[in-house]
């Protein structure tokens, strides 16, 4: 008879010589820049990237001794500024980045902290339109006869109101604008109870912490340390925030210096030299990631000089990630076991991390009636970590096995059941019995005695780590009828204890699914409309709707951002 024992796999061949990333660079490319650039090199400001706003932050730092607050259109893009001004030569220890809200929140903190008044979080400015809308249902004329989902019209309302309010406008300004027309009535009602639900719950929006930051300036009460304001003058910020600009310029002690930024272009440009450009065409966008890479490497540039801009949020960065990951590092690196060398600027998908698979195909798993089937697709994609209640369980592929060998079928009782069943048999079956087991660890017709105790303690291992996870399976579904409270801690405990975070992409993405899912317990799990159909349905869209990993430009890493709001990052 031919033996059962299966030859080991081959080792993985060794990746071609473009995917080494780190690959030796000449050493007059490895200098540290300084005023002058690098020897061979065009210094950066004969590539355009010294332009006016740049020139003046330069100044700024260089001239100024006390700290300066540099506004931007995000954090992101005025730390790409200020890496663009390093660059250069010039220190810019004294530059704070800032927003014109987060302005607005420094100065107001002490006042909110003494109040016990919290910046209200997405969800919950969420859930209270929800609620304003679902009290005030019989008084709003305009959106009587709406018969979509409430959460998705509280979603469009709540984008509304924080326009209006982002406007400094009130309910009277609406019914002066518009009339006295229906929306305009509605919008207003709105608005009133929104604030007042906000006010009783001790929470402050964005434009109300910067109302509430005019106030303070208009008073003369500005934190010492915002004595220098650094604006570039094509920011065109909405309303509220210019009069929080136009308040810190007439506050004493308080300077606001406009920086000269960036022409607009001309009409009609000059042509465009097609020297500085290469245009290629590959076999969809893998092939196009792999030769933007390849193509780096060619000419020898560092991880952080490259910035690769794309058009695609959805595609490119899960791609770029991918293939990074997969290049040959160093055995020790001083960053961490998974830090990958890359950094991106609109994050990354949450649906593609294991947490966010392992919910999406859990809550599948639940929708479809528990199929076994279902159940070895989780353990079979890997999304699940049972180190925590089972920690000698074997791997995936094994216990895959294992599960198919009990023939459940369909049911999560049934699955209980049966595994439960299948582990105490095996348990108290005697060695020989195992004799014909299938197991790939051994040849059945050559097993020695000490073989069959081995192979005994295999299969009842595995099938003891089954039975406990299909216990713990068992408590996250919330009982037979489950409640909104229920349904959403048993996906909190799913996630916590079962899916995994051993990288920094599915800690990241596991981390954020739990404050979600805490937020909503907070908000909404008690409140008398919420239903658990309505839980499940928000818990298989959360994966889709957030990015984890957002970042901007790192030293020694690759930087990835979309067309829309890249290309900041100075790099050459």
């Amino acid at each position: 008879m031919s033996k059962s024992r299966k030859t080991a796999a081959p080792p993985p061949p060794t990746p071609p010589a473009w995917h080494a990333l780190e690959v030796p660079v000449p050493a007059q490319s490895r200098l540290v820049p300084c005023a002058g650039g690098l020897p061979g090199r065009t210094p950066p400001q004969a590539n355009g990237l010294a332009r006016s706003l740049i020139a003046a932050l330069g100044d700024v730092a260089m001239c100024t001794a006390g700290s300066a607050w540099l506004v931007a259109p995000s954090r992101r893009v005025g730390q790409e500024w200020l890496e663009t001004v390093v660059r250069l030569g010039s220190p810019v220890s004294n530059l704070q980045v800032t927003t014109l809200a987060a302005l607005a929140f420094d100065i107001v903190a002490d006042t909110l902290a003494a109040s016990g008044t919290a910046l209200a979080p997405p969800r919950a400015k969420l859930v209270t339109v929800e609620r304003v809308l679902d009290e005030s249902r019989g008084d709003l004329e305009s959106l009587r006869d709406f018969a979509g989902p409430l959460h998705r019209l509280a979603e469009r309302v709540l984008a509304s109101l924080e326009a209006i309010r982002g406007s400094g406008l009130s309910s009277r300004d609406l019914v002066r604008g518009l009339g006295r027309s229906a929306k305009a009535r509605d919008l207003g009602l709105l608005l009133d109870r929104y604030e007042a639900a906000l006010r009783a719950l001790n929470l402050i929006d964005q434009p109300g912490e910067l109302a509430l930051a005019i106030d303070h300036v208009t008073a003369g009460c500005v934190p010492p340390a915002v004595a220098l304001v650094l604006v570039p003058d094509d920011i065109d910020p909405p309303p509220l925030e210019r009069r929080l600009l136009d308040a810190l310029a007439a506050a004493p002690g308080v300077a606001v210096r406009t920086l000269a930024a960036d022409a607009p272009l001309p009409v009609a440009p000059a042509p465009i030299d097609v020297s500085r450009f290469s245009i290629y065409r590959a076999a969809g966008e893998t092939n196009e990631v792999r030769h933007v890479l390849r193509t780096c490497i060619a000419r020898g540039l560092r991880l952080d000089e490259i910035e690769i801009v794309h058009t695609d949020a959805a595609t490119y960065p899960p791609l770029v990630r991918e293939i990074v990951a997969a290049l040959p590092r160093p055995a020790a690196t001083g960053s961490g076991g998974d830090h990958l060398p890359v950094t991106f600027a609109e994050g990354l998908p949450l649906a593609d991390s294991k947490p966010g698979r392992a919910l999406a195909g859990w809550l599948a798993w639940r929708r479809d009636g528990h199929p076994q089937s279902g159940l070895e697709r989780l353990l079979r994609d890997g999304v699940l970590e049972l180190g925590g209640i089972a920690p000698d369980a074997p791997w995936a592929a094994a216990l895959v096995r294992e599960l198919r060998s009990v023939k459940i079928g369909r049911g999560l009782d049934r699955t209980v059941l049966m595994l439960r069943a299948a582990a105490d048999r095996a348990v108290e079956q005697p060695p020989e019995s195992f004799a014909r087991s299938f197991d790939d660890d051994d040849p059945s017709d050559l097993a020695t005695p000490e073989d069959l105790v081995a192979r005994k303690a295999r299969i009842s291992g595995r099938l003891t780590a089954l039975a406990a996870l299909s216990r713990v399976l068992a408590e996250c579904e919330g009982g037979a009828e489950p409640t909104a409270r229920a349904v959403l801690e048993g996906a909190r405990r799913f996630v916590h204890d079962l899916c995994p975070a051993d990288s920094e992409f599915d800690g990241n993405a596991r981390r954020l699914i739990l404050d979600e899912i805490d937020a909503m317990l907070t908000w909404r799990s008690d409140r008398a409309d919420a239903t658990a159909r309505d839980m499940l349905e928000w818990l298989a869209q959360l994966p889709a709707e957030l990015v984890v990993l957002g970042s901007g430009p790192r030293p020694g890493c690759l930087h990835v951002s979309g067309l829309a709001g890249g290309g900041h990052s100075g790099r050459p």
